[in-house]
């Protein structure tokens, strides 16, 4: 969903970026690979000063074979989906080619909002540590221990 600080055209740039991210790997590394995402929405409190947070988990699973044809795909909808694949020998890649390591730990252009996750994941992790809250439910679900 758009909002003030992720415009549409950025929020298209980024689903792009993990669309068919399991034909991606599979093509390259010559073997089966599944892509399972979350679909739906989603609301939580950010730590510290970050304002909380609605949007949409953007789905887009997908099995693909270790050719990288697509042979099982969703959209943004929630589902399950199965597929065979060939496992190869012959198709596998001893040896990573250069595309892998293009985009660094990306498997395709990531949009430059990428490079921000370790803060909210640094704010996310000392917020869960000094969470008075957040010790308190794991004290009452453990029985007190």
């Amino acid at each position: 969903e758009q909002t003030w600080y992720f415009p549409k055209k950025r929020i298209q740039a980024y689903l792009a970026s993990y669309r068919h991210g399991a034909s991606n790997y599979a093509r390259m590394l010559g073997i089966p690979a599944v892509q399972a995402n979350k679909s739906g929405p989603w609301q939580s409190e950010f730590p510290a000063f970050f304002p909380p947070q609605e949007s949409t988990f953007g789905g887009q699973s997908e099995i693909a074979d270790s050719d990288g044809e697509i042979r099982a795909e969703l959209g943004d909808e929630e589902d399950i989906i199965v597929a065979d694949v060939l496992m190869d020998p012959v198709r596998k890649r001893r040896k990573l080619p250069e595309e892998a390591t293009r985009w660094g730990q990306w498997i395709s252009p990531a949009p430059w909002e990428y490079r921000m996750f370790w803060i909210f994941e640094t704010f996310g992790r000392r917020s869960y540590a000094r969470s008075k809250r957040r010790r308190e439910k794991a004290r009452a679900v453990s029985g007190g221990q």
